[in-house]
């Protein structure tokens, strides 16, 4: 299966369970389990969707956001991204433009550190004059932090090189 049979079936089962999360526009998002799901079952018109979150710790976050044309049903992104709620206009990180059709749009968003902190998901888009879907997952993982064999591996190779380089200095 190539990559955009992939990213159909993903933005299509994405879009199927997107009555689940049906909402006004926007809301809180628990990412306490790691990952949540955001969508809109009845957008119209244009909109603006912010879905909030907040990160306890330094974190990477990955993302996708999808619609698919039901019908005559035309949902179109303007930008899907992630901002600090104290700015949510200004974006932090942006999701990778539209990877399928205009009629299956697919968003991603590629791993992102972030510090611990509150942030957005912004979803701004515009829709055919009768209602459609988008839905998208937020993932979080927590940021890797390196052990102490690392830090001890890294302080003896500068030893060696320190040691080196003062041999090469010393007239013999």
């Amino acid at each position: 299966m190539n990559l955009n049979k992939k990213l159909l079936a993903a933005a299509a089962l994405a879009v199927c369970s997107t009555a689940g999360y049906a909402d006004a526009g926007g809301g809180a998002l628990d990412l306490t389990s790691g990952s949540t799901f955001f969508g809109r079952a009845d957008a119209t018109g244009i909109f603006t969707d912010t879905w909030t979150f907040t990160l306890a710790g330094m974190s990477s976050l990955t993302g996708t956001a999808s619609s698919s044309a039901v019908d005559s049903q035309d949902l179109d992104f303007g930008s899907v991204f992630i901002a600090t709620q104290a700015d949510p206009a200004t974006p932090v990180a942006t999701f990778a433009g539209n990877l399928e059709t205009d009629m299956n749009e697919f968003y991603s968003l590629a791993q992102t550190p972030l510090a611990p902190g509150a942030y957005a998901v912004v979803v701004n888009g515009t829709n055919s004059p009768l209602k459609a879907a988008y839905s998208g997952t937020l993932t979080i993982a927590a940021a890797a932090v390196p052990e102490p064999g690392t830090y001890a591996l890294m302080f003896a190779g500068l030893g060696i090189v320190a040691f080196i380089g003062l041999r090469r200095r010393r007239p013999r």
